[in-house]
């Protein structure tokens, strides 16, 4: 593949190649929370735990979200964001604002949602 040298960002030698595969993934889930202003004191809901709302997640983690929560179908997936610390919510399982908002510590304002 060719490709402008301007847009390939080597990777240090020590780094597994497997991991320059999660770079596109993380980054799109650091941005969409940088662009959904996540900060402290905020709780997210995060819809959809497959990679890139998995990476959503873990990003608004990083950026001091105080409580994240993903809405999921899947149940390995919900296995998977729970086992990585987030609060995991089965939208097929009753009213999945009401179990978002459990989830997220109780009712308040609307949380940020990416």
């Amino acid at each position: 593949m060719a490709v402008p040298a301007r847009n390939v960002v080597p990777l240090p030698p020590e780094l597994p190649i497997e991991y320059g595969a999660l770079v596109e993934p993380l980054v799109v889930g650091y941005h969409a929370a940088v662009r959904g202003r996540v900060g402290p004191e905020d709780r997210v809901l995060v819809v959809g735990g497959v990679p890139i709302g998995q990476a959503c997640a873990l990003a608004a983690r990083r950026l001091g979200a105080a409580r994240v929560a993903v809405s999921e179908m899947s149940a390995g997936r919900r296995e998977l964001v729970a086992a990585l610390g987030f609060a995991a919510v089965d939208p097929d399982s009753g009213d999945v604002v009401a179990l978002a908002a459990e989830s997220l510590g109780g009712p308040r304002r609307a949380p940020p949602v990416i």
